[in-house]
C-alpha cells in the first residue's frame, strides 16, 4: 500500500506480499501479550432460515474473548447444486479495547472458492474515541481487493456523534473517495438526528449533501425511519423524500418490514 494511503490513527500495517494478505488477527498476541494470562470465553451459534423462492442461507456464527480483545466470525453458507451447504463468504471481525475510552475495529471479508480456498477481498479499520457526555468520534478506512490481487483504499469515513439532550443524538458524517489524482477527497456528507422514544422506539432523519458542479453542497435525499425494537419482533418503517424535477423534495418510496425472529438450529457455548 503506498505511503501516502496509509492511516497512522489506526496504530497498525497491512502488509501485502503478492497476494498474501495478513490481518492484524495474526498480530494478536504480539500486540497485547497481557491476553494470554486472562480468561478466555467463546461460544458458536449456527442459524438458517427459509425465504420464499430464494436460496436457503445459514449463517455459522462464533466468538472468542480474550482479555480486552474480541473476535467475531461469520460464516455464510448457501445451498449447492448438489444440496449441500458451501460457504459462500466469511467475515472476522476483531475489536481491541485500547484504553478506556478507545476501540480500534478490524473487519476483514474473505471470498470462498469452489475448492474450498479464500481470499481477502475487503478490510475495514476503525477506530472509535468516546468523549466526554456520551460524544464520540470515529475514523473509518475502507480498501478493497483489485483485479490483481492488491488491496487499495477505496473509501474513508469520519462520524462525529453529539448527544445533544433529551435522548437526541446528532451524527454528522463526511465520506471522502480517492479522486483522479488519487488523494482521498469529500464526495458526500450526512446529517442525522436520533431521537429514542417509548417502547424502545427509535426515530430518525438522514439528509444526504452531494457536491453540485458548482463545489457546492445541496441536499439529494432525505430519509426518515421509525424502528420498532419489540421483543423477537422488530419492525422498521421508512419514508424516503428525494429531488423532483423542479429541484424539490418529495416523497418517492415508503415501507414497512417486519423482522422476525431467526430459528436457531444449534447452539453450544464454553469458557475456560
Amino acid at each position: 500500500m503506498p505511503a501516502s494511503n496509509t492511516v497512522v490513527v489506526f496504530g497498525c500495517v497491512l502488509v501485502v506480499i503478492g497476494a498474501c494478505y495478513l490481518c492484524p488477527s495474526v498480530f494478536a498476541q504480539t500486540l497485547d501479550s497481557r491476553t494470554a494470562e486472562e480468561p478466555t470465553n467463546s461460544w458458536t451459534t449456527t442459524t438458517d432460515w427459509k425465504i420464499k423462492d430464494a436460496n436457503p442461507t445459514g449463517i455459522i456464527e462464533s466468538q472468542s474473548q480474550n482479555g480486552n480483545r474480541t473476535v467475531d466470525k461469520q460464516s455464510v453458507q448457501v445451498r449447492g447444486f448438489d444440496g449441500h451447504f458451501e460457504t459462500f463468504q466469511d467475515v472476522e471481525t476483531e475489536t481491541l479495547q485500547l484504553n478506556p475510552t478507545t476501540v480500534r475495529t478490524t473487519i476483514c471479508t474473505f471470498s470462498r472458492y469452489r475448492n474450498g480456498g479464500k481470499t481477502l477481498a475487503q478490510i475495514t479499520e476503525e477506530e472509535k474515541n468516546m468523549l466526554p457526555c456520551d460524544d464520540s468520534n470515529i475514523v473509518r478506512l475502507t480498501s478493497s481487493s483489485d483485479l490483481n490481487g492488491a488491496l487499495q483504499p477505496i473509501r474513508r469515513e469520519i462520524v462525529e456523534t453529539r448527544n445533544i439532550g433529551n435522548s437526541v443524538e446528532e451524527v454528522n458524517t463526511t465520506v471522502s473517495l480517492p479522486s483522479i489524482y488519487g488523494a482521498f477527497a469529500p464526495a458526500m456528507k450526512m446529517h442525522e438526528l436520533r431521537k429514542r422514544g417509548p417502547n424502545d422506539t427509535i426515530e430518525s432523519q438522514t439528509t444526504t449533501l452531494l457536491l453540485d458542479g458548482s463545489g457546492n453542497w445541496q441536499v439529494s435525499e432525505t430519509r426518515q425511519n421509525t424502528i420498532t425494537q419489540a421483543p423477537n419482533n422488530r419492525s422498521t418503517e421508512e419514508r424516503v423524500f428525494g429531488l423532483d424535477s423542479g429541484g424539490r423534495l418529495g416523497e418517492v418510496s415508503r415501507r414497512v418490514s417486519k423482522e422476525p425472529p431467526r430459528p436457531k438450529r444449534e447452539f453450544w457455548s464454553s469458557g475456560s
